[in-house]
């Protein structure tokens, strides 16, 4: 039963969602030609656990590091620990610090920032489970002082936090952030995963009922952190063409929201191949979705907060194919 609940909220959550994005945008097709993603500074990759989890291969992380130079990644996220039930971690970061000091090496630009995964509670009747309650002080201090021993042991660069799933307006989330702040200092990144973006009547929505963000929640989000990384994927879209103007649409509110913000903003694509209710490989994929933020760049109001980069969802599973586009992408002349 609530399997079935679950998929009729997608109906209709993708119908009223697909509606908006028609009925909202006039995006065309772009090349890579038109549009100047060769400007941008701040791309961003995420990597597997097995980076920071398994005794170094120096080799390996040495091509990484050209890697993320001719792709002009300047942020890198290694998965590196998620909080358990039970309010430890999983024990998956022994060689971190051997891979922060080998990337480096070859490498001295590009920005490591571990990623920490914080599943919460679903207080709702659909979604995946979680576990871990933000309005509780000692499991953010947990998290908090996790995030300060990762950049002091490890020499890292900052921190990159998943936390799923966070509604709009969550108060906890927001008191994380302060606590982890707090803990980090102001000289090392805070970077954080962001929700979807919907204007304040769809996402007021009974059965979408504040699951997105608001333009005024990304507000309140980026006073407290360096960077944003939207999670813009896994948007229900059922094809390439909607999947682009949803994408032209998070882009250009998520910019507005931020116009008066210093934050970085970083606009996440898949490159999964596996198909789920919310992601179709065939809809969601690097073309689509470059093609998407670069319309949306074009329509931006020169008073909107620009993007500044792209987060690539994920290293370890893009193949050449993916490689040869973004390269084409983001380093035309």
């Amino acid at each position: 039963m609530r399997s079935s609940r679950y998929w009729w909220m997608l109906v209709l959550v993708s119908l009223s969602i697909m509606g908006f994005c028609v009925a909202s945008s006039q995006v065309g097709i772009p090349s890579h030609t038109s549009c100047n993603l060769n400007r941008l500074s701040g791309n961003a990759a995420w990597l597997s656990v097995n980076w920071v989890s398994h005794p170094p291969d120096k080799a390996a992380i040495i091509q990484l590091a050209n890697n993320a130079t001719e792709r002009r990644l300047s942020y890198l996220f290694p998965f590196t620990t998620y909080a358990r039930p039970d309010g430890t971690f999983s024990p998956t970061f022994g060689f971190l610090k051997d891979f922060v000091s080998i990337f480096r090496q070859e490498n001295r630009t590009a920005r490591i920032l571990p990623w920490i995964g914080v599943p919460t509670i679903n207080r709702r009747r659909f979604g995946p489970p979680g576990y871990i309650d933000l309005m509780n002080e000692a499991e953010r201090r947990s998290i908090a002082q996790l995030a300060a021993s990762l950049i002091s042991d490890a020499s890292s660069d900052g921190v990159h936090l998943d936390v799923e799933h966070v509604n709009d307006g969550d108060l906890g989330f927001l008191l994380l952030l302060q606590d982890v702040r707090q803990a980090i200092g102001s000289d090392v990144v805070l970077s954080v995963a962001a929700n979807n973006w919907l204007p304040v009547g769809l996402n007021d929505f009974p059965v979408i009922d504040g699951y997105k963000w608001t333009g005024a929640y990304y507000q309140e989000v980026a006073s407290h952190v360096d960077q944003i990384v939207v999670m813009s994927y896994d948007s229900i879209m059922p094809s390439a063409f909607l999947y682009r103007l949803w994408l032209a649409e998070q882009v250009k509110g998520i910019s507005r929201s931020l116009a008066r913000s210093n934050v970085e903003l970083l606009m996440g694509l898949t490159v999964s191949r596996e198909k789920t209710l919310t992601h179709r490989p065939a809809a969601e994929n690097m073309l689509s979705g470059l093609r998407g933020i670069c319309a949306a760049r074009n329509e931006i109001f020169p008073e909107a907060h620009s993007v500044d980069g792209i987060a690539i969802y994920a290293e370890w599973e893009a193949d050449e194919d993916d490689w040869h586009l973004w390269q084409e992408w983001v380093s035309h002349q």
